[in-house]
């Protein structure tokens, strides 16, 4: 039985929500009409949100639930989507970086110790015996992105715009895969709009460039994947965006040019169709304000 639902073995007195064995969420009142099963058909009538409604213990989320200001009572389509929540999307009530199985763990450190073993080194020697784990865990953070909403960053912090003059933010850092290789490509992206009637909070530009490079990526695709995400959501006159990136694959192996870097651009609406405004924006994304 999961924590934090109600299911089969729930104990239910007078219509009441009494306790739970392995339930994270404390008793509570409200009228149940409905039964307790495996996969919980519970309807609620007149029921309130406690001050605090629980610890979500499925996916180690200390942040408490709370009801929205204004609204006290819990609905029926209010429990469901909390049930759900709870159920199937450790994402949505848990921190930004997604919980991983340990058993998903497990196989990925099997497959690092088979590579180990296949260049003719030892997995039980003492340098290499926590490696498998530490890989694990690395490429968990390092493929976040796959489990991030670019879309919705974006979303969330939209305003209303005062002006329409171009915005810019240079030299944001970022670190990729090559999905060619798996091997690291880094560097700085440069990214700028001109509002239509809205604007978005400047981090999260910076979250989107994150959100999208921290996956199996080809920097052309990064590159495109960053301008039409901010296009479509801010509605914006147009979007540029330029990287500069060193790749590994390059730089250690193949050719090994070491001093190379590959630039990628996409310009949308009057950064496209406008030679003066994208002039601009190169020009600007050359200048350094600390010299």
């Amino acid at each position: 039985m999961k924590a934090g639902t109600l299911e089969r073995g729930c104990e239910v007195d007078g219509g009441r929500a009494v306790s739970c064995t392995g339930c994270a969420r404390p008793s509570w009142g409200g009228t149940v009409s409905g039964t307790c099963a495996d996969v919980p058909v519970v309807r609620w009538s007149d029921a309130t949100l406690p001050p605090g409604l629980g610890i979500c213990k499925v996916h180690g989320c200390k942040r408490r639930a709370r009801p929205r200001r204004g609204r006290a009572a819990l609905t029926p389509v209010g429990l469901a989507r909390i049930v759900g929540r709870t159920r199937r999307s450790p994402r949505r009530c848990g921190p930004r970086r997604r919980a991983h199985s340990a058993e998903g763990t497990t196989g990925m450190e099997a497959l690092i110790r088979g590579i180990l073993e296949n260049i003719g080194e030892d997995p039980q020697r003492e340098g290499l015996l926590k490696t498998p784990e530490r890989v694990a865990k690395a490429w968990i953070e390092i493929t976040d992105g796959y489990h991030q909403d670019p879309d919705a960053m974006v979303r969330q912090a939209l305003f209303e715009a005062e002006g329409h003059e171009m915005i810019v933010i240079n030299d944001i850092d970022f670190f990729s895969m090559c999905e060619h290789h798996l091997l690291p490509f880094f560097g700085k992206a440069h990214v700028a709009y001109i509002p239509g009637s809205k604007i978005v909070g400047l981090s999260k530009i910076a979250r989107v460039v994150e959100a999208y490079s921290r996956r199996l990526q080809v920097q052309e695709r990064m590159t495109s994947q960053i301008a039409h995400c901010l296009q479509r959501n801010l509605d914006a006159q147009g979007v540029a965006v330029v990287l500069h990136a060193q790749h590994l694959c390059m730089m250690m192996r193949g050719i090994k040019r070491q001093n190379s870097f590959a630039v990628t651009s996409e310009m949308v609406g009057v950064f496209k169709d406008d030679s003066k405004t994208r002039s601009e924006f190169l020009t600007l994304i050359q200048e350094k304000p600390w010299n």
